[in-house]
């Protein structure tokens, strides 16, 4: 599997290498040390990145099923009772539209009240 956030994997190995710091600017710790050290913290970085990520995916896909194979059974339940001769569970079925709510795009009509500010109505 491939890491996803490998900036994430390189910002962990910063903050951990972060600690030789002072040492780098002191001179006590050497460009090749520090460098090795930050090289070793990205590998520990990355693997441990690769570990969360598989671990986090793994819940994922587990949900993901399980979240479909719900859909899938209340599919069949549907499907039976239109099988059945009975309405579906939910929303009866109707061939005309639903009056109460306003067709798509178009603003609320008004209803009456107060005249706005400004004078007349739409």
């Amino acid at each position: 599997m491939r890491l996803k956030h490998f900036d994430l994997v390189v910002v962990a190995a910063i903050v951990v290498s972060s600690p030789m710091a002072p040492g780098i600017i002191d001179g006590a710790i050497s460009a090749t040390t520090a460098v090795t050290r930050f090289l070793i913290a990205l590998v520990v970085c990355a693997a441990g990145g690769e570990v969360l990520q598989r671990v986090v995916s793994g819940y994922a896909d587990q949900a993901r099923r399980t979240q479909i194979l719900r859909q899938l059974a209340e599919a069949r339940q549907l499907a039976e009772g239109n099988q059945a001769g009975g309405a579906p569970a939910g929303r009866p079925m109707s061939a005309e539209p639903d009056d109460t709510a306003p067709p798509r795009g178009f603003p609320p009509q008004p209803t009456g009240g107060p005249t706005p500010p400004g004078g007349a109505r739409p």
